[in-house]
């Protein structure tokens, strides 16, 4: 993809994120001549695979969850993806404790597996769940969600798994719109335990070279179809005539229709102009920074760990600390590990040199490393505004951002979690050529 030489486009795409680039993808497919525009210097957003000799590291997310929507975008540009299976343990009470295999929040029907971690009282209550009546709140957090229908030590449990997928806090969290299925069942099924049949969470999925595979992927798919212009940050938009113009560093493009496949708060910062109200809307929907220190050892120096995954909180901060080669062999080259920790919101904006350090010391408490283990090499990738939290009364505003985006016609926004990447850029597309074909029609 390069820089457009047209100025003219039915459709605009800001943002070559996963979701924006899957959403070029589709309307290209539909005939569409479109044009994608992107801040950074590459296109991927998150979803960057770091590749030298002998070690593969993932700069963002290492997996995403399987959805139709990938699965039919991964089978048209005939990608293979790998599932995932990860030790995973959390500590409690200052000790480490193994997670039972395919434990998922967003799964009842894994939820049997917690009962070796519970006492007796606690699994009674948590195999009672259908007795629990439903909850009156229009809205309500996900920690009090999990804790009134299982219980307080099983949501102990489920804790660590919700920080480890959004990162936040899970008080703060909306549960309507985190886990929209669970949500649901409880309102259509009175209980979660009568509707988990309908709510097997998918398996999360990778790639043999990384997740980076989809975005090189898509490249390919749209060279020579769709112009991309890198480095390229919109400012803002302007109606002219049947046109949006969109201005960048480098000049003006026009386009018929334009989708906003960024974050919200970028989002908001384009149109801070023509509509107040969904800027406000958009700044209303917080977005936490997390970072990710790699560190490389020889394997030699590090103990034996029947744990990929571990996670804990201390301090009021939330840390992942997994193990690359152990998961994904062929990502490191034998005779060595690189262990990988994630760090998210406060912890994520400090300097590389004190992520780094505080890494290590991490390293050293957790896994009781001895000081003769010495650091190889040390890298740290940052993903500034990454993490979308949809928090307390999200799907309210969100309705309200769809009839405030109603007075541009034309512009759509896309934003939103990695997880609902290539679902939002099927809907956005589809809005886009139907907005299109309305406009066609009428003219």
């Amino acid at each position: 993809m390069s820089f457009p030489e047209s100025t003219k486009f039915q459709l605009i795409v800001v943002g070559a994120g996963l979701t924006g680039l899957a959403c070029a993808y589709e309307a290209q497919k539909e005939g569409l001549s479109v044009a994608v525009l992107e801040a950074r210097t590459r296109p991927g957003g998150a979803l960057h695979t770091l590749g030298q000799p002998g070690l593969q590291l993932e700069c963002g997310p290492e997996s995403l969850p399987s959805s139709p929507a990938l699965e039919r975008l991964l089978g048209e540009l005939s990608v293979e993806a790998i599932p995932v299976q990860e030790r995973k343990a959390f500590k409690r009470n200052g000790q480490w404790v193994a997670y039972p295999q395919g434990l998922r929040p967003s799964d009842p029907g894994s939820y049997a597996g917690m009962g070796p971690l519970l006492g007796l009282s606690a699994r009674l209550r948590l195999q009672g769940e259908g007795l629990v009546g439903r909850g009156t709140l229009e809205d309500e957090p996900v920690t009090e969600f999990f804790t009134r229908r299982l219980g307080n030590a099983a949501w102990e449990v489920l804790a660590p798994l919700v920080r480890e997928e959004w990162g936040g806090d899970p008080a703060q969290l909306s549960l309507r719109s985190a886990y929209p299925a669970l949500w649901q069942a409880e309102n259509q099924h009175g209980s979660l335990t009568r509707a988990r049949s309908e709510l097997s969470a998918a398996p999360r999925v990778t790639f043999a070279q990384g997740m980076g595979t989809l975005i090189d992927a898509l490249g390919k798919a749209l060279e020579g179809k769709v112009p991309f212009g890198p480095g390229q940050q919109v400012a803002a938009l302007q109606r002219k005539g049947a046109y949006w113009r969109v201005y960048t560093p480098r000049g003006l493009l026009e386009g018929e229709s334009v989708v906003l496949a960024c974050s919200a708060p970028a989002a908001a910062r384009i149109l801070r102009h023509i509509n107040p109200q969904a800027t406000a809307l958009l700044n209303q929907t917080p977005h936490l920074p997390y970072s990710s220190v790699h560190l490389a050892f020889a394997q030699e120096q590090l103990p034996d760990d029947p744990h990929d995954v571990r996670l804990w909180e201390e301090a009021g901060r939330f840390y992942r600390l997994s193990r690359t080669r152990a998961r994904f062999p062929e990502r490191v080259e034998a005779g060595f590990e690189v262990l990988r920790l994630d760090a998210v919101g406060e912890a994520a904006r400090l300097s590389d040199t004190a992520l780094a350090r505080l890494a290590l010391d991490q390293v050293r408490e957790q896994l009781k490393l001895g000081e003769n283990a010495r650091v190889l090499h040390s890298w740290v990738f940052r993903q500034v505004g990454a993490l979308p939290q949809p928090t307390l009364g999200h799907h309210r505003r969100q309705g309200l951002l769809e009839s405030a985006l109603t007075r541009l016609p034309g512009v759509f926004f896309a934003g939103g979690p990695l997880e609902q990447a290539v679902a939002n850029a099927e809907q956005a597309a589809r809005k886009a050529s139907g907005f299109l074909a309305l406009q066609k029609a009428e003219g």
